[in-house]
């Protein structure tokens, strides 16, 4: 007779997450170990788990589940799910081709952030995008270079039933070598979403120029954080974006040691703003310590009384920067006006968990 795995006894199962609910620390360890829970099977052998899940995460590819695990766990209503967050990264993305479709609706009726990465040569996830209820209000999507064209449709394939209070949007991208041995870029990708009601606007196009005016109308956006390098083009802030209250720019490259020539053109518009209150600017090298132009700037646009700005932070990845020295004018403001926010590491998960420390008011 053989001897029952324990794991195949579903009621052990249900006495093992009942003593471990309220501890995420608890839940995340045992997520590793999802493959031998067999987490379809588990869920629609006790159906009354599923109303316990707010948020649910899930790796596909060869790390993770395969597309017809996948798929199984999508035939499943997931009534109180208010977050997804979904990673796709695989060589192979003619597996996952039969999920990147528009049909059938995916069962998350609560639904309100999606988090989806897409890493590998996908042709499309706009499809896949078409799936999902019109409750969510904050989307963040991410690719490489090997699905650079994820995004890349026509205006006609806009994904125009989401209503989003919120979009991140991130790109690794790199230069291509021509024959020539010249350097070229690929073209900024469509944003297939309607962005004229859009409260709060993150990209993130490493290595990839920005084209501001290819992307839609931001005429409702209040919340603005993106990326710079050095070969970002200046940026008419009001001009672009006419109802901003909170910016945040941060830069990231490999030449990250170097001031952006288009920094401190790009903070001169700040003075036409008519409703900026807070400017967060992430400082990852003290070379910034030495930039007296920008304490000028930003010190005369705190001191002007007209001005809606009233908040500058700084975020350092460093425990000791030389402000007296470096910003005395800032620093001379008092504390109510200026702040700086040590942040640690600044890899993309503590940014993208900053991101939402700024929407979730919204």
């Amino acid at each position: 007779m053989r001897r029952q795995n324990p794991l195949e006894i579903q009621e052990l199962l249900d006495i093992c997450i009942d003593l471990i609910v309220d501890s995420t620390t608890n839940l995340l360890a045992c997520s590793l170990v999802a493959h031998s829970w067999q987490l379809h099977n588990a869920l629609t052998a006790s159906p009354h788990l599923v109303h316990h899940i707010r948020q649910l995460r899930l790796t596909a590819g060869p790390l993770g589940l395969e597309s017809k695990s996948l798929e199984k766990l999508f035939s499943i209503n997931f009534p109180h799910v208010e977050t997804l967050a979904l990673r796709v990264a695989t060589k192979e993305p003619q597996k996952f081709e039969h999920l990147m479709v528009p049909q059938p609706s995916l069962t998350f009726p609560s639904i309100r952030r999606l988090i989806l990465t897409v890493i590998g040569p996908f042709s499309t996830c706009t499809d896949f995008l078409q799936r999902f209820p019109s409750s969510i209000q904050h989307l963040e999507i991410g690719f490489d270079q090997a699905a650079e064209r994820a995004l890349s449709h026509d205006a006609s394939d806009a994904v125009m039933h989401m209503q989003l209070k919120s979009l991140r949007v991130s790109m690794w991208m790199y230069g291509r070598i021509r024959p020539d041995g010249r350097c070229y870029w690929p073209p900024t990708p469509h944003i297939p979403f309607e962005l004229s009601e859009l409260e709060a606007f993150h990209i993130n196009a490493t290595g990839l120029p920005i084209r501001w005016d290819l992307m839609g109308s931001f005429n409702a956006i209040q919340v603005l954080d993106f990326v710079v390098t050095m070969n970002t083009p200046t940026l008419d802030v009001p001009k672009i974006f006419p109802a901003l209250r909170i910016l945040r720019i941060r830069h990231a490259g490999a030449d990250r040691y170097s001031v952006p020539p288009t920094l401190h053109p790009t903070l001169a518009t700040l003075t036409r703003c008519k409703r900026l209150h807070t400017f967060r600017l992430q400082l990852q090298h003290d070379h910034y310590a030495k930039c007296h132009q920008l304490d000028g700037v930003l010190g005369e646009m705190l001191e002007d009384a007209a001005a809606p700005l009233s908040l500058v932070e700084f975020e350092f990845d460093v425990m000791r920067v030389p402000l007296e020295n470096s910003f005395p004018r800032l620093v001379g403001l008092g504390w109510e006006k200026f702040r700086a926010v040590w942040v640690g590491y600044s890899g993309e998960s503590q940014s993208a968990l900053r991101w939402r420390e700024l929407v979730d008011g919204l």
